[in-house]
């Protein structure tokens, strides 16, 4: 049997429904990208830790 992979890409933190922001941690790397969202259109952003 096939053991269960870990998932790359973890959610954070979540808010809003039909606008609201997410954040994501790539658990390979322990980048963290940043997406928000307003209706139809959202963008997404790495987060750079200085």
């Amino acid at each position: 049997m096939k053991e269960h992979a870990k998932k790359r890409f973890v959610t954070i933190h979540q808010e809003g429904k039909l606008s609201g922001v997410k954040i994501w941690v790539d658990t390979a790397t322990g980048v963290h990208y940043l997406y928000s969202w307003d209706g139809y259109s959202g963008g997404m952003k790495m987060e750079m830790q200085g």
